[in-house]
């Protein structure tokens, strides 16, 4: 049995194929075959999968991998992948809580179980032999994990499928990704034979836990296979310098997301002794479209420059070129510091000498970005707000986003300096009697300071994005929205889980204000 960890994975396997893969158009599935059956299927009003509470129970993952042995499990809710796991389930005298059913074809017996989750691209006559069967689409909730044409394995699914359902514990049998097919591959000193799915499936699987992992998720994998000699290597610490890590861009956002990733980088080092300060290479800048952020190139070098390098200087790091390899991976989220903060350790914040402080100075961080547009400031809203502010005597200074910096408002001062440089952002905040924004990237300059703050984070009102989620916080970040804030933060600082609109500023504002005997 191994144990997943996630501060301390490695970004990459020595691993060796005796011949190329085949391309990566190859499917477990035919796609015509399979939105045939989707049209059926969504049309006969079946029972539909929904995202679930989280909850407490333990998910039991059995794939088709020979190395299952049911002597191993436990009490817990019993995924069978397939039928053929199903099967060996039946055989041993255990009826699988779910068996999940995929591919598009034909079943003409399906094995026991007391509940069924059908692909929507499965044969609509599986839904005559299980008619309590439920049913589930290529996305629930904005969490993605089949789609025709997709090389995702059933394995891969069910995984996702637990998720969906609220599970964060998991015990995973049958995963091995090996066993058969026409490639074989050495890696970490044993050889498997394999195929074209299985690596797909060990390379999702392990981006996939990882990101579980983060999200505070508890994974333990048993059996042996390619996946199972994968993941204890993967999550053994590496034995190179503490104080060396690589950022690559090909997996990693060019957002303020980094400044989460420093923070737990940094303090994985000195958790384990070394005084730094940590060396960071940047690489694998491509010009390219990407799927893991929306942005356009330009913006994601504009990013690199304005955002990533001042941040490795802010928080003591430095930038290293020489560095080779670094195989650690860390996470982007706040849940390692809030941890390590519960369990005792400090925080690191950041804090400059000789910034006078502007007792009636309030900043006004405005998002106006070109992308993800339902996650901008309410401009409208924020500017009534600072004319009444102006009104009782502050003054107002607006740090536009970085393609206004320049845009004047008329009134009122604005910040271009603050808006293209991250110190002079900093050097602003500090200063400042109390800084206010939307939800935005620099908000981490004010999490991480002692600076008062309001920050209005809406739960609930922003498709698909995750800090609009309070399930996103109490997996991320361990905090319930709306009721617990970051536990570091001091009486000056708080999280209004409200939507930016002039109504919540101002009740906001005067609940910060009544306590300190303010002027509002």
């Amino acid at each position: 049995m191994i144990v997943m960890g996630p501060h301390s994975a490695k970004s990459a396997i020595p691993a060796k194929l005796d011949k190329p893969l085949p391309p990566p158009f190859v499917s477990e599935v035919d796609v015509h075959r399979a939105l045939s059956n989707i049209q059926k299927n969504v049309n006969g009003g079946g029972r539909a999968l929904n995202e679930q509470p989280i909850h407490d129970r333990l998910a039991i993952m059995v794939g088709a991998g020979s190395s299952f042995n049911p002597s191993e499990l436990v009490e817990g809710d019993v995924f069978a992948v397939r039928k053929i796991a199903a099967a060996r389930l039946n055989a041993a005298g255990r009826e699988p809580d779910y068996l999940v059913m995929y591919g598009s074809k034909h079943q003409s017996i399906i094995p026991k179980a007391k509940a069924y989750l059908f692909a929507s691209m499965v044969d609509s006559r599986l839904f005559k032999k299980a008619k309590d069967a439920i049913l589930f689409h290529a996305k629930v909730d904005g969490i993605g994990y089949c789609q025709p044409g997709d090389p995702i394995t059933a394995e891969i699914t069910a995984f996702c499928l637990a998720f969906v359902m609220g599970y964060r514990r998991f015990h995973i049998h049958g995963y091995d990704c090996s066993g058969e097919g026409d490639n074989w591959i050495e890696t970490c000193g044993e050889v498997y034979r394999t195929n074209y799915h299985h690596i797909i499936q060990l390379r999702k699987f392990l981006t996939i836990a990882h990101k579980y992992l983060d999200y505070g998720c508890e994974i333990k994998v048993f059996g042996k296979g390619l996946l199972q000699t994968t993941v204890e290597y993967s999550y053994r610490d590496p034995d190179e310098p503490l104080d060396q890590i690589l950022y690559d861009f090909k997996t990693n956002p060019s957002s303020f997301d980094f400044w989460a990733w420093l923070l737990n980088a940094t303090a994985y080092m000195k958790r384990k002794g070394h005084p730094g300060p940590l060396r960071i290479k940047l690489t694998g800048f491509k010009d390219d479209v990407r799927e893991i952020d929306n942005m356009t190139p330009a913006l994601r070098r504009q990013m690199i420059e304005n955002v990533v390098r001042p941040t490795i200087k802010m928080l003591g790091a430095v930038e290293d070129d020489t560095i080779e390899n670094s195989l650690r991976l860390f996470s982007h989220s706040y849940g390692p510091q809030v941890d390590a903060y519960r369990a005792g350790e400090s925080i690191q914040k950041i804090w400059f000498p000789n910034i006078v402080k502007q007792e009636r100075q309030l900043t006004i961080t405005l998002r106006e970005a070109e992308y993800d547009h339902p996650r901008n400031s309410m401009f409208e809203d924020w500017l009534e707000f600072a004319k009444r502010r102006k009104a009782d005597g502050w003054d107002v200074v607006f740090v536009r986003d970085t393609a206004k910096a320049d845009v004047p408002i008329e009134g009122f001062r604005t910040a271009p300096q603050a808006s293209r440089d991250l110190f002079e952002r900093a050097y602003l905040y500090q200063a400042s009697a109390c800084n206010l924004s939307s939800s935005n990237g620099p908000t981490s300059l004010l999490f991480f300071s002692d600076n008062p703050f309001l920050v209005f984070i809406s739960l609930g009102d922003i498709k698909d994005y995750g800090p609009s989620m309070p399930s996103w916080w109490r997996s991320t970040a361990h905090i319930d929205p709306p009721h617990e804030q970051l536990p570091w933060f001091n009486d000056d600082q708080r999280i209004v889980w409200e939507r930016d609109t002039l109504e919540n500023l101002e009740n906001a504002w005067q609940a910060w204000c009544e306590p300190r005997r303010m002027v509002a």
